[in-house]
């Protein structure tokens, strides 16, 4: 799958401007960054005025999974203080999403979002939502999205966050959502999913706090904990949260903990069968 993430607009822009900065390198200061949460990725979703309900919906879904969701159209016309939020967030996006719903080329503002995240070399999703993405975004395939109305937010949310992760645009940027996503797993299918995941992490994007976020989950979230690994190969069966443990001992260079001695598994706790009296 491939997403429209703008190359041959920055390439042209680079021609044409040859002495400009590189729009896909571009660093904002962070007190001019607006509202985003710290610390999450940041995706534009834009959308038209009728779908604010579904946009709403996505937005609260992708929180989860550490992304922050600006939606840019609460209201039909903008105020002017509305418009400068709109343009501070599209400056300092990530990703833009859109729903192409069949009004989307009617509206005044949605394409022109389109084409300043395309102009920033930003990656673009287009979520098909009943009509074909058009212009330049035309030639790239879109997103499928969910036009049953039941759940379609969680659906489409899910499948924005499996495009971030499948483009190298985004790939380095959502290694927070990915250990959010496989901590919160609430299916052991889900557990096996997310699992997979993370398991492709580079050291370099294993924090500190990503990893003890990752163990701490492998206690206390039963479809990690009791989760097993059904992939052919040596883990075949293995309980997940041992599998992940094992993984990051290698990659970080960690030494994994001694295995208990006999004596020491002989003398530590007491079960029905031992209790000495």
């Amino acid at each position: 799958m491939v997403q429209a993430g703008g190359p041959i607009l920055v390439e042209l822009h680079a021609h044409l401007y040859p002495d400009a900065p590189d729009p896909s390198k571009e660093r904002f200061d962070p007190e001019a960054a607006g509202a985003w949460r710290e610390g999450y990725f940041r995706l534009f979703l834009s959308h038209t005025h009728p779908h604010k309900i579904l946009a709403a919906a996505i937005k609260e879904v992708l929180a989860d999974y550490g992304i922050d969701v600006f939606v840019a159209h609460d209201m039909i016309e903008p105020t002017r203080e509305w418009q400068d939020e709109i343009e501070t967030a599209l400056g300092t996006c990530d990703a833009l999403a859109a729903l192409w719903t069949p009004d989307f080329i009617e509206s005044r503002w949605c394409d022109q979002e389109v084409g300043i995240a395309m102009g920033r070399g930003r990656l673009i999703v287009a979520i098909r939502q009943g009509a074909d993405p058009h212009g330049f975004i035309g030639k790239y395939q879109a997103v499928t999205g969910d036009t049953s109305g039941i759940g379609s937010g969680r659906t489409i949310a899910r499948r924005i966050l499996d495009a971030l992760w499948a483009s190298d645009m985004t790939r380095g940027l959502v290694a927070r959502p990915a250990v959010v996503a496989y901590a919160k797993s609430i299916s052991f299918e889900e557990a096996r999913i997310h699992c997979k995941r993370v398991l492709q992490l580079g050291a370099d994007e294993w924090s500190e706090d990503l990893v003890e976020m990752a163990e701490e989950a492998g206690k206390e979230n039963r479809q990690l904990e009791e989760g097993l690994w059904l992939e052919r190969g040596a883990d075949y069966n293995k309980p997940i949260p041992q599998l992940l443990s094992a993984h990051l001992d290698s990659l970080l260079k960690r030494s994994p903990p001694p295995e208990p001695s006999d004596f020491q598994s002989a003398s530590t706790g007491a079960t029905e069968d031992n209790i000495p009296f």
